[in-house]
């Protein structure tokens, strides 16, 4: 991860699944928001 995205703890949303099946099935995708409601860093975790 981007250290600058590290350090924009407050610009991120985290959209996942609320209940998984199973952990293989989890999954999870980031977005870090500016002020201006641009979306400048995306991060996809977990199922493929």
């Amino acid at each position: 991860m981007p250290e600058r995205f590290a350090a924009a703890e407050d610009d991120v949303v985290r959209l996942e699944e609320p209940e998984p099946a199973s952990c293989r099935s989890a999954w999870a995708v980031e977005l870090w928001i500016d002020e201006d409601s641009v979306i400048y860093g995306v991060n996809q975790a977990g199922a493929n």
